[in-house]
């Protein structure tokens, strides 16, 4: 079982993907805010963070550089459910120090395949 932090400002999604995750034997702490999201990791130990990029106050790409400056082995998820935003030269820039890059819309086998790969990395380097 991991420990993971999703931090989303859309409280259906985060609900329905740490019911999920849930399911699958991880331990869930939800954030709807970047700074939430910091206290949370200040405070606990965390093994995967999953980032939505479009949020008020600071999105996902403010908080994953923040995240990467203090944690820099924390493995990263950020995910949007606006998939032109992948396609944008400055989110591509932005969303570098992402571990891995998805749609909110992506198959449930394939997030748990993405999830598994970047625990077993990050146990390996670590």
């Amino acid at each position: 079982m991991a420990r993971l932090l999703l931090c989303d400002d859309d409280p259906m999604y985060s609900l329905a993907l740490s019911a999920l995750l849930g399911d699958w034997g991880h331990s869930v702490k939800t954030t709807e805010t970047a700074q939430e999201a910091l206290d949370h990791l200040a405070s606990h130990t965390v093994d995967l963070a999953i980032l939505d990029v479009v949020m008020p106050g600071g999105g996902g790409v403010s908080l994953l550089h923040q995240i990467k400056d203090l944690y820099p082995n924390l493995p990263t998820i950020v995910c949007t459910g606006r998939d032109f935003l992948f396609e944008t030269p400055l989110m591509e820039i932005g969303m570098e120090k992402a571990d891995e890059k998805i749609k909110k819309t992506i198959d449930p086998a394939d997030l748990l395949a993405v999830i598994n790969r970047l625990l077993k990395q990050a146990k390996k380097a670590g």
